[in-house]
């Protein structure tokens, strides 16, 4: 917190989500999200009946929400080493992390789901965040924000074979030789 103060600080332009470095101090951190994240080349290749679960892997990354008087301003995403100590890699990220939180909370209190077993899957090139959780067996994702190209909705849970599987023409459409 001391480095995202620092930051705010010096940052005149953005604050990175808050009012000034003075509110950094009174900042809380949320629950931790444990970061997936799915390759383009890998939603472009899925299929139906696929397990949708193999096509996210674990980051190493936890983004923590970063609250203000209980309302989201900013996150900390920490990444584990190669010698297994953690690290603030990531501080931003607001309405991501606004979005995540949001979605949780609505997923925990409507859905009977340990807000321990949530993640956030990040498909960055079809501008897809989805909070994800295991349902009765079967693998549900909440979207964090309005899903561009598809008809999917902040905050509403789908099974998630079925968002991959709209996603997958869209990912499939993407440019390989051009940088995302």
């Amino acid at each position: 917190m001391g480095t995202l103060a620092n930051v705010v600080g010096n940052d005149q332009s953005s604050n990175r989500g808050f009012a000034s470095a003075g509110e950094v101090a009174s900042s809380t951190l949320a629950d931790g999200l444990p970061v997936q994240f799915v390759r383009l080349d890998s939603l472009a290749a899925f299929t139906s009946g696929q397990d949708t679960k193999t096509l996210a892997f674990d980051k190493q990354e936890v983004m923590y929400p970063i609250t203000v008087g209980g309302a989201v301003r900013s996150s900390v995403t920490v990444q584990k080493g190669p010698d297994g100590q953690w690290q603030a890699v990531k501080f931003g990220k607001a309405a991501i992390a606004q979005g995540s939180q949001s979605a949780r909370q609505g997923v925990t209190s409507k859905r009977s789901v340990d807000a321990g077993s949530v993640s956030l899957i990040e498909i960055p090139t079809v501008h897809a965040f989805l909070l994800s959780h295991t349902e009765k067996g079967v693998h549900m994702v909440t979207p964090v924000r309005d899903i561009p190209g598809t008809s999917y909705t902040a905050g509403v849970t789908v099974p998630a074979a079925e968002v991959f599987a709209a996603l997958q023409p869209l990912a499939a459409g993407v440019n390989h030789s051009v940088p995302n």
